[in-house]
């Protein structure tokens, strides 16, 4: 039987997902690796469902498939600048003219691409 690294990254993630304290963060990079994009949308959906106030689910990526699935709100920009990081909550997407990826990958958010 031969199961595949993507396989097994992924049932990491769903334990990661699933297995929540009462209290506390969880924190993935880059779920994205080895996933159809297809597969991305269930699982941002899915961390939508499991995430709550008193456990929010934060994930980092630079997957523009990933952050196509976002709403409102969702989406934080991290830039570091001149020794120091700067966080930010996206709050205009449903202003903008386009898609939240491409409106990210432009540069149009202003913050959260490297540099």
């Amino acid at each position: 039987m031969c199961i595949r690294d993507s396989t097994i990254y992924l049932l990491s993630l769903l334990v990661a997902m699933l297995d929540q304290p009462e209290l506390g963060i969880t924190l993935i990079e880059e779920p994205e690796r080895g996933l159809h994009p297809k597969a991305i949308i269930e699982l941002v959906e899915g961390f939508r469902e499991q995430a709550t106030y008193e456990h929010p689910i934060w994930v980092t990526t630079h997957n523009e498939a990933l952050v196509r699935c976002l709403k409102n709100n969702e989406l934080w920009l991290v830039d570091k600048k001149q020794g120091t990081t700067e966080m930010k909550q996206v709050q205009i997407v449903d202003q903008l003219a386009t898609t939240i990826d491409e409106a990210w990958l432009t540069n149009a958010l202003d913050g959260g691409l490297p540099w």
